[in-house]
């Protein structure tokens, strides 16, 4: 989660390819990896000396983290639900599920 924090405030990131494992982040498009020393350092010496590229991973860090903001969460939650609402009618009725096993 220190990752999406961070790039919800718009910073270019430099991390080992283990800390963001299981999230949607490209190397290269959304944030540097670098897992060992020398390439950590010239990744960082990089976005300190060139605001080109350091502008270019904030603006999609910070876009890409806004995908998983409760308030976009929120709404295609709301646009989803009333889709499976048209789906299966406006009569008021609720889907049928199968009833629960009892155990």
């Amino acid at each position: 989660m220190k990752i999406f924090e961070a790039m919800a405030m718009g910073k270019a990131l430099v991390s080992t390819s283990m800390a963001p494992r299981g999230l949607d982040v490209k190397s290269g498009r959304d944030l540097i990896l670098a897992d060992d020393a020398t390439s950590f350092a010239q990744a960082i010496t990089l976005l300190l000396r060139d605001s080109t590229p350091r502008r270019r991973y904030e603006e999609a860090a910070a876009k890409l983290a806004a995908q998983y903001d409760w308030s976009n969460i929120e709404q295609r939650f709301a646009k989803d639900t009333a889709r499976g609402q048209s789906e299966n009618g406006a009569s008021g009725r609720s889907a049928r599920f199968p009833a629960a096993r009892q155990p």
